[in-house]
């Protein structure tokens, strides 16, 4: 296993990532614990959260009107990855807390065949003091594990098809916000 930091050259073949400033981030937060105040959470036997981790789909309070979380997730995917059109596939997001981790997956859309374009974002609204690797979360790529420390305001870029999870965490709440992606075109400028 290998912990990567923002130079690795893995961040920029596999896993792009953009630390966002915390007054955005808070207002993200606020907007989508106010999503779910009412919400039921998804159920737990068909998801990749375990250990008393609460997802909650957000898919249609997002897809139904563009706001301004999506728009601003959009462009910062689009001009980091260099890509002109994305349409939302799927919303979510995860409540972790003591002992709540990731199995190991990757995603697959319930409305078309992905393609290696496709990409997932998972972007960090709050996060617990992490020890050692407890909370980290992991990619595999070429057969190796790699681990990247999560931190408030960190958005994560990488393709759906690949495997990732996190490690369970600490005392405290991990919240994230998951959104993947369909790709629809590509800047030819680049």
């Amino acid at each position: 296993m290998k912990l990567i930091n923002p130079t690795d050259s893995l961040y920029s073949m596999y896993l792009h990532y953009v630390d966002l400033d915390e007054s955005i981030v808070d207002l993200f937060k606020g907007i989508i614990d106010v999503m779910i105040m009412n919400k039921e959470p998804e159920d737990k036997n068909n998801l990749s959260t375990s250990g008393g981790g609460i997802q909650y789909d957000l898919f249609y309070d997002f897809k139904l009107k563009e706001n301004l979380i999506l728009s601003y997730i959009k462009d910062m995917v689009c001009q980091t990855m260099s890509v002109d059109d994305l349409t939302l596939d799927a919303c979510w997001t995860v409540l972790g807390k003591k002992g709540s981790y990731h199995f190991c997956h990757r995603h697959t859309s319930n409305h078309r065949q992905n393609t290696d374009k496709d990409i997932a974002i998972v972007l960090y609204l709050e996060t617990p003091e992490e020890n050692g690797y407890e909370g980290l979360f992991y990619f595999v790529m070429d057969n190796e594990v790699h681990e990247v420390v999560p931190k408030k305001g960190r958005l994560l870029i990488f393709p759906v098809k690949m495997y990732h999870g996190t490690y369970p965490q600490s005392d405290g709440l991990r919240q994230t916000l998951n959104m993947d992606f369909f790709v629809n075109g590509t800047n030819s400028t680049n």
